[in-house]
């Protein structure tokens, strides 16, 4: 699912740069508030080696939800870490059952949140690659060409 962020509430930001880890809460902060709008609770912050970002729910239901924030507007995928993923017959495979990628402009101000499922990014999972990290090469390409098809949202504004 792809959203347009473009008339939604930004954080606004002091500096004209920022690292991967400001980046990050920032990405943290701007999906937590589009999960509560949505209804859902986000019950932890997850850091360290678990896979994901967030921990939410809605009622019994339980969202595990991995961000990625990113100045890429081309629609690209930026690498993630093997702890993002688990290893099963050779493949990898997400940990967390959504994958969130926000796009940021130059002032990091959010431009686009892209909404992938858990099968969506799992489908490639033959053709990630590992360095250091995981590469999901053919995703990547995928994305940045529009092959993977993301309805587009109209979006209230969040507070």
């Amino acid at each position: 699912m792809r959203k347009s962020v473009r008339k939604m509430g930004y954080l606004p930001m002091e500096k004209d740069t920022l690292g991967n880890d400001k980046k990050g809460v920032l990405g943290e902060e701007y999906v937590r508030r589009h999960l509560e709008s949505e209804g859902y609770k986000v019950v932890k912050r997850i850091h360290g080696e678990r896979g994901f970002d967030l921990l939410a729910s809605k009622g019994k239901k339980k969202l595990k939800v991995e961000i990625k924030t990113t100045g890429n507007l081309q629609g690209g995928i930026s690498d993630m870490h093997s702890t993002e993923f688990y290893k099963k017959y050779g493949k990898w495979y997400l940990v967390a059952d959504r994958l969130y990628i926000l796009r940021i402009d130059a002032k990091f101000k959010p431009v686009q949140l892209d909404i992938l499922t858990k099968a969506q990014v799992d489908r490639y999972a033959a053709s990630h690659k590992t360095v250091i990290r995981v590469r999901p090469t053919k995703l990547q390409r995928d994305l940045y060409k529009g092959l993977i098809k993301i309805p587009s949202v109209k979006l209230k504004r969040i507070k």
